[in-house]
């Protein structure tokens, strides 16, 4: 039945399923009539003082101070206080840095210098009076997340979401200086387009192509340009299931029939996929009190099994010859060598329980 009804739709029909130092010249000594000639030769000459290895600098900042830092770092960046960010940054003494610091140093400086060149520029260029409350409300989200990607490193990214931010006011002037300036991107260099409808397509070929992860990752920045499109969510749904996790599918398709209420096929989806999740939960349950019956069933073995000592011998074959007679009376005798060389006969304490209630 769950097979038919998926059937109508694209995405949840998948529910179904240096030169080395110079040698310098020792000065040759005064010649006399009656004197040789002095033969200079490489010992003769003396070496200039070798030149002292170069040495890692020493970091300035404790390991401590370092992870306050780097939390500062991420929390600022977080915040999208990227002039903290830098100052932070800064602080860092240079044979600290990480390339990474370097090049984040680079970002950062270029969105703020973005901000700074934005309040030069007239009014006109940072609003549209022909878009309504909503759609510059929008640009102005994804230019701020644009920012943010930027910031992370995340260029690829930040990128498109300059384009569509132009795609939707195509006067924004931070959205063409951060292209300039950030990309080496003049007007003219780029396309402007409905980046949000190329995603769409992109998380479908992905989708269909049976690669769920990278689908998952184009549909999760889709919700970015439309927090309110129930179809992103529903294929966010039918990813999380092709990839084993009913319960993140089940949360993507409950935010979908909120989005898009009434639709019967997608309610019919979600209960079944709380049937799965309620199956599997009780196996795994049952799973979990199976293994805790055979840890007891091997601890009360464990105690069945332990042995009663009954004799111990000199000899080897003393000590077998004993366990032969307990044997002879149905009692798994066993035969160990003890460390001072003897041999110990032990019996389960369990057979000589029973045979003491006999």
């Amino acid at each position: 039945m769950v097979a038919t009804i998926l059937l109508g739709s694209s995405s949840l029909f998948a529910f179904g399923f240096q030169e080395r130092p110079k040698w310098n010249k020792r000065s040759e000594p005064a010649k006399t009539v009656s004197e040789q000639p002095v033969q200079n030769s490489a010992f003769s000459q003396k070496r200039a003082a070798p030149t002292a290895p170069e040495v890692a600098p020493v970091s300035q900042v404790s390991t401590a101070d370092m992870a306050a830092f780097r939390d500062s770092l991420q929390k600022s960046i977080q915040r999208k206080d990227y002039l903290s960010a830098l100052d932070v940054l800064s602080k860092i003494p240079d044979s600290d840095k990480t390339p990474a610091d370097q090049q984040m140093m680079q970002r950062l400086m270029t969105v703020l210098t973005v901000r700074e060149n934005e309040k030069t520029q007239p009014a006109l260029l940072k609003s549209d009076g022909e878009l309504d409350a909503a759609t510059l409300k929008l640009v102005t989200s994804l230019y701020s997340k644009a920012e943010n990607f930027y910031a992370l490193g995340q260029q690829d990214v930040a990128k498109d979401f300059l384009v569509h931010t132009l795609f939707l006011h195509r006067r924004y002037f931070s959205a063409r200086e951060f292209l300039k300036l950030g990309y080496g991107l003049a007007p003219g260099a780029y396309k402007v387009e409905d980046v949000q409808n190329k995603y769409w397509k992109l998380s479908e070929t992905y989708f269909y192509g049976g690669n769920y992860e990278r689908a998952l990752t184009v549909l999760d920045t889709l919700t970015y340009f439309d927090k309110e499109n129930y179809k992103i969510y529903e294929r966010i749904g039918s990813s999380h299931y092709m990839l084993g996790d009913k319960k993140k599918a089940l949360e993507a398709w409950t935010t979908s029939l909120f989005l898009h209420p009434g639709d019967k096929q997608l309610e019919e989806v979600i209960a079944q996929a709380k049937r799965f999740i309620e199956d599997d939960q009780k196996q795994a349950e049952a799973a979990a009190q199976a293994a805790l019956t055979q840890k007891v069933e091997k601890k009360e073995d464990l105690v069945q099994t332990e042995a009663q000592l009954l004799g111990v011998f000199p000899t080897q074959t003393q000590a077998y010859a004993y366990a032969q007679k307990l044997r002879e009376q149905k009692l798994t005798a066993t035969v160990e060598e003890l460390e001072n060389g003897k041999w110990a006969v032990k019996v389960p304490k369990s057979q000589l329980s029973k045979r003491t209630t006999q």
